[in-house]
Formats: C-alpha cells, structure tokens, sequence
C-alpha cells in the first residue's frame, strides 16, 4: 500500500479520537528460511517493518507492535530509540508458532 494511504488511514483514527493504534508485527520463518533469519538484516534491509515506519511517522511511543517475534538487532535498536513498546503473548505467540517470543530476548 503507498505511504500516503498508509499514513491518511492513521492520521484519520487519530483525528476521530483514537488514543491507541496496535501494530501487528512478526518476522518470521513464513517470511524467509530459517537461515535468513539468522541474518535478518542482510536480507530484509529496508523492507523491515520497523525501517519503513518512521518514513511514514509511525514509529513512537504511542503505537504499540503485538508480538515482534523475530526482530532484528537493528529494528530492536531503532524499536529503543525511537521509545516504541511492545505487547509480547507468548502462549499465543508459541501456539501460533511465531517463533521465540520477544519477551525471552535479552535485548
């Protein structure tokens, strides 16, 4: 979808009043073989979810991402910076199969 639809859609919640906006957000093996996720940044660059967001503004506080299984060490460094949160379910995660739930990363 363009960045300018993309961006209206939220600018559009926002001015009706919503406070909250929740990201879905995963990379995981459907997106890529095990072995490209061990290198992530090698091959998502700037198709990452997290790279793209802050083009379009959306990458701050007051846009939670559910899930982040899979992130990157750039997008958890560019997630910190920018002072984003993240909402890890890690039965769900685990039953759905996302991979290793965010909440057990060190980082």
């Amino acid at each position: 979808m363009p960045s300018e639809m993309v961006v209206s859609r939220f600018e559009r919640v926002r001015e009706l009043g919503c406070e909250l906006i929740t990201l879905q957000y995963v990379q995981n093996a459907v997106m890529g073989t095990e072995a490209m996720l061990q290198d992530a940044d090698q091959w998502l660059g700037e198709h990452s979810t997290v790279g793209i967001l802050p083009s379009y503004r959306l990458l701050n506080s007051d846009i939670p991402l559910s899930h982040a299984n899979g992130t990157s060490e750039s997008d958890a460094k560019q997630l910190s910076s920018a002072g984003a949160h993240i909402s890890s379910t890690p039965i769900t995660e685990l039953q759905m199969a996302l991979g290793t739930p965010v909440c057990f990363r060190p980082n």
